[in-house]
């Protein structure tokens, strides 16, 4: 009897379950999976059907990845396929072959939580053979899978193309979302928070493919060198690739490169911190102390 679930038997029923064409069963003995046709004598002490997967239990999974996804454009692009009622496996697939880390996240996802489901019904059995029941696997560590498919390091006068890349699309997001002559406004202050008079005092961490494309970046500059106060005045991800805690990971590598320096304070000054940004920043230990207040004119009172 086997009593064990390998990694191997894993898989193999994995392939049986999503193998909507025929059915199989599990021989307990042999530990193997077998076509049901082939389970004969039928012997209810050591053929057992698999879990139940079908397409609705296909199409709720897409629901959960839709609904823990953090990326507003992709999430978006699939809610609306979900919603579609024709195609929607294809489509799902088509949209995430567009988006290659989003597609990574979502194997992973689905390996989690079909992985969840068969160790959940080989507890069955083990209970239906007088064993104890397995642990559940813990969540797949979100930081090891970032590290596996980008790259973060302290940039160089070499990347000033890379950080020019990245800022050109924070510009761009300023107008898009405060309008053209607000956004050019705080384009411009931006700048001049970045300007190059503070490079002797500005740390400039980098977060690219493992093919060298940069995705993402953040700075924080001292205004004197016995300075004990940071500013952070830039933190950005391309919003192709949010939604992955890129952002969260550019954040604590920034901060590590100060660990050892006599900064006692840190603040924050980007323009734009996306709601769901904050609650990163306070798990860091951020306080929000202010904000920023806009007053259009002419007014009503």
């Amino acid at each position: 009897m086997v009593t064990e679930l390998t990694s191997e038997l894993t898989d193999e029923i994995i392939y049986a379950m999503e193998n909507q064409g025929s059915a199989f069963v599990f021989d307990a003995v042999d530990g193997k999976v077998l076509p049901e046709t082939e389970a004969v004598p039928r012997d209810e002490n050591r053929y057992f059907r698999l879990p139940v997967w079908n397409s609705a239990s296909g199409f709720r999974l897409m629901e959960h990845f839709v609904a823990s996804l953090k990326n507003p454009p992709v999430c978006g692009e699939l809610r609306g396929i979900l919603k579609s009622g024709q195609g929607v496996f294809r489509k799902f697939k088509n949209v995430l072959k567009e988006h290659p880390d989003v597609e990574r996240l979502w194997f992973a996802f689905k390996e989690h939580e079909m992985n969840q489901v068969i160790l959940s019904w080989f507890d069955d059995l083990r209970e239906l053979w007088g064993l104890e029941r397995l642990e559940l696997e813990p969540e797949e560590n979100e930081d090891e899978l970032l590290h596996d498919d980008f790259l973060f390091r302290v940039a160089d006068a070499s990347d000033e193309q890379a950080e020019k890349t990245c800022e050109e699309e924070l510009l761009k997001e300023f107008k898009d979302f405060y309008g053209a002559d607000l956004g050019h406004a705080l384009s411009e202050q931006y700048q001049k928070v970045n300007d190059s008079s503070l490079e002797g005092f500005r740390t400039v961490v980098l977060c690219e493919t493992v093919s060298g494309d940069p995705v993402g970046f953040a700075a924080g500059s001292k205004t004197g060198r016995d300075s004990s106060v940071m500013m952070i005045s830039s933190l950005f991800v391309i919003p192709h690739f949010r939604g992955l805690g890129l952002g969260k990971e550019l954040l604590e590598f920034l901060l590590k490169q100060f660990e050892n320096s006599n900064v006692k304070e840190i603040a924050v000054s980007c323009s734009i911190i996306p709601d769901f940004f904050k609650v990163v920043l306070e798990r860091e230990g951020f306080s929000q102390l202010g904000s920023v207040f806009l007053l259009r004119v002419p007014f009503e009172h």
